[in-house]
């Protein structure tokens, strides 16, 4: 079996994409409305505009599928053993960065920094940098 008939064999259906899509939707308004009913409305905001743009990023890439390269095959579903690998050291990386950041921030919390301040840093490290280490890493081959 070729590469190519594995990566079209192993895309979901059509019916689970709708079905994750609609569910995420969900979630989402769901999320926002009782954020919004208890007065936080800032935080509704942040939600449905953070949530919008990521349903759309992976509805585009399920669309663009295998020809959108790396980010594309994985979130297809189609990711080979080398995508894999990148994904892996990404998350790897992302896993140090969040206990040195947990380190960090957990002392600058002993000298009286505010706990969602410290909270937003570590997760901030974390994403940052497995989204940087996946990108050098496609970059590099």
């Amino acid at each position: 079996m070729s590469t190519s008939q594995s990566r079209k064999g192993a895309r979901p259906p059509m019916v689970a994409r709708a079905a994750s899509v609609i569910a995420a939707l969900a979630a989402l308004t769901t999320f926002a409305l009782i954020a919004h009913s208890t007065g936080h409305d800032d935080m509704a905001q942040g939600a449905i505009v953070g949530g919008a743009v990521t349903i759309l990023a992976i509805t585009a890439l399920w669309a663009f599928g295998v020809r959108a390269g790396t980010p594309g095959r994985i979130v297809s579903g189609a990711a080979d053993e080398r995508d894999r690998t990148h994904v892996t050291a990404a998350l790897a990386d992302s896993a140090k960065a969040m206990a040195l950041a947990a380190l960090a921030f957990t002392i600058a919390a002993l000298y009286g920094m505010p706990a969602p301040l410290v909270g937003g840093a570590i997760l901030w490290a974390g994403l940052l940098t497995g989204l940087s280490s996946l990108i050098i890493r496609i970059r590099r081959g």
